[in-house]
C-alpha cells in the first residue's frame, strides 16, 4: 500500500507511528498485519494476509492509519492498495 507522492502524509502519527493493516472477515471481527515499511516510509508491504474473500467478486474491508502533516494540501486524497497486479484506491480522504 502506498502514500499519495508529496503529500507530506505518514502511516500513523508523528508520535505514534502505525504498521498494521486491518481485515473485517465474513462475521465483522477484525484481523491484523504488521507490515514493514519502506526506506522512504511511503509504502507499507504485507505478506501471508487473509482478505477473508469467500468466492470471486467478493469485496473485502480493509484500513490503515494514516495522518497529514502541517505541509500536506487540504483537499480531498486517497491511498492505494495493491494487491498482486490490482491497485486499488482507498475510499477519499479529506485533508482539511
Amino acid at each position: 500500500m502506498a502514500l499519495p507522492a508529496d503529500a507530506g502524509m505518514r502511516f500513523g502519527t508523528q508520535v505514534n507511528p502505525d504498521h498494521q493493516l486491518t481485515v473485517w472477515d465474513g462475521v465483522g471481527d477484525p484481523a491484523v498485519y504488521m507490515g514493514s515499511i519502506s526506506q522512504d516510509g511511503q509504502s507499507l508491504a504485507f505478506s501471508e494476509v487473509d482478505l477473508h474473500i469467500p468466492v470471486a467478486g467478493s469485496r473485502s474491508v480493509m484500513w490503515v492509519c494514516v495522518s497529514a502533516s502541517d505541509d500536506t494540501p487540504p483537499g480531498l486524497t486517497s491511498v492505494e492498495f495493491t494487491v498482486g497486479d490490482r491497485i486499488s484506491p482507498s475510499t477519499s480522504i479529506e485533508v482539511l
